[in-house]
Order: C-alpha cells, then structure tokens, then sequence
C-alpha cells in the first residue's frame, strides 16, 4: 500500500478555484454591469431624443433598432452573469464564452471593414480595445488550470 496522499478529493469536497477562473468568472460579471450601463444609456438617449436617436420619435425603424439593441445588451448581460456563477459552480464555461467569442468574431469583422473604410485611428484603437477586453478571458479559459476545472 503507498503512503502516498491521493491527488483528487473525495465527493462531495469543496475544491479550490484556480485563479484564471475566478479573473474570468470576475471579468464576466465585469462585462455584465457594462452591459445593462449601455443598455440604460440607450434607453436614456431614447427617452430624450439626443443624438442619433432623436429620429426615434417618427421613425419606427430607428425605434425599433434601438430598442432591439437594448434587449440584445441585457441578453448578452444575463448569459454573462449566469455564464460566470456556473464556470464557478464547475458547471462548464460556455454560456459564458459565447457571448465573448461572438464579440471578438464580430468586432474583428468590423475593425477589418473599419479600416477599409477609413475610420480615423482613435475609433480603430476603442474597437481593438474592445476585442481586447473581450479575448482576455477566452484565452484564460484555455489556461491548463481553467480547462481542468472546466472538465472536472
């Protein structure tokens, strides 16, 4: 028999969260807050008829763009929230990669078009930012950690 101490706890005992996990898990609610902050400052824009939005009063399709923005930013704000309470919960990590992943796929799509069209720096540097902000955690996931603990 070895007297060697076993590597995996017994069922039922609490592990311990990598801190790839916890950073992503933390990003993830993060990401959340700005989200529904974005999606009350369209809301807000839209009560007032400021900006791009003051056409909101007599067209429907600038109202109805808006307004799909706003539940498209509290979706993507659920899915990262409860994304982050199950990757700590052990439960998998995919609800709340998708939304990420979906902002990197788009977002590097549009930085391309961006930069063929002409868009001044400033604005190419807020959306690889962005990209940025939202690769993090997807790379962190991958971490050998992150994917144990996934997988466990």
């Amino acid at each position: 028999m070895s007297d060697r101490l076993p590597t995996t706890p017994p069922p039922g005992a609490p592990r311990d969260v990598p801190s790839a996990v916890r950073i992503v898990a933390a990003l993830g609610i993060a990401y959340a807050l700005v989200a529904v902050g974005a999606a009350v400052y369209v809301l807000v824009l839209l009560r007032d008829g400021v900006g791009g939005l003051a056409a909101a009063a007599s067209d429907r399709f600038v109202l109805r763009g808006a307004v799909m923005l706003i539940l498209a930013l509290l979706i993507a704000a659920a899915a990262l929230a409860v994304g982050a309470r199950r990757l700590l919960g052990g439960r998998g990590a995919l609800m709340l990669a998708i939304p990420l992943a979906i902002v990197v796929v788009v977002g590097t799509v549009g930085e391309i078009a961006d930069s063929i069209g002409g868009v001044d720096g400033r604005s190419l540097l807020i959306g690889l930012g962005i990209i940025v902000a939202a690769g993090v955690p997807l790379l962190l996931l991958g971490t050998r950690g992150a994917r144990n603990w996934i997988r466990s």
